[in-house]
């Protein structure tokens, strides 16, 4: 997800939960009342509301293409200590949340939850 900025310079970090990055976390990776978009830099994904998360239905999808990216976030955006393969440093017998990169719904980010030999993608976020 970008904010429309010069690519070749940006930083990018992953959008999945932790101890410290969920929403109002020390290193939450979305910035409140801000617009990201589609890597073509043009589609509009969606706003940021005041709290640096997103309203569903988003403006668009990520990505027009179906694939799964981990996440460990609830709908809310929300660490879930259950759901995140222990901190992303667990065994494979812990599962994570998983979104759907085609769906424009909280499912983006919460559509299931699979366990962590899974190869799956990531979102990842444009920083300023």
């Amino acid at each position: 997800m970008s904010k429309n900025t010069n690519e070749e310079t940006a930083t990018t970090k992953a959008l999945v939960s932790s101890i410290n990055r969920q929403v109002g976390g020390s290193d939450w990776v979305l910035k409140p009342m801000t617009k990201y978009y589609r890597s073509d830099g043009i589609t509009l994904i969606s706003e940021t509301n005041s709290n640096a998360w997103f309203n569903f239905p988003l403006s668009n999808s990520v990505i027009t293409a179906s694939y799964y990216a981990w996440t460990g976030f609830n709908s809310f955006g929300s660490f879930d200590s259950l759901r995140n393969c222990n901190n992303w440093v667990s065994s494979s017998s812990d599962l994570a949340y998983y979104g759907r990169t085609s769906l424009n719904t909280a499912a983006f980010v919460n559509y299931n939850a699979v366990g962590w030999t899974s190869n799956l993608r990531l979102y990842c976020v444009e920083q300023p």
